[in-house]
């Protein structure tokens, strides 16, 4: 178990969201849970969440296109062999 980044020798609870380090029950602040100290007291930052980019999105809509496509067709030619086949084994069959 990871222990304390400032009580070595305590086992931390938590880890701060912010810079990473390793908290015991001390260290860790019961007014901003998920942060030190040091960190609850920086100014609030807001992270922007990534927006997937609307060509990327197209692209991967027209690949999975293709891949249907060609799923397709496969299962089409695999049905027409297995077609011939058993009519042919129609044949054989006194």
């Amino acid at each position: 178990m990871a222990k304390c980044s400032a009580h070595t020798k305590i086992n931390a609870v938590t880890k701060c969201l912010d810079c990473g380090y390793y908290l015991c029950m001390d260290c860790h602040n019961d007014n901003n849970p998920g942060f030190c100290y040091t960190c609850s007291k920086k100014p609030a930052t807001m992270k922007r969440i990534k927006e997937s980019d609307p060509h990327t999105a197209n692209e991967r809509n027209i690949m999975w296109g293709f891949i249907l496509f060609f799923i397709a067709v496969v299962g089409f030619i695999v049905y027409q062999i297995v077609k011939v086949l058993v009519a042919s084994t129609q044949y054989l069959i006194y």
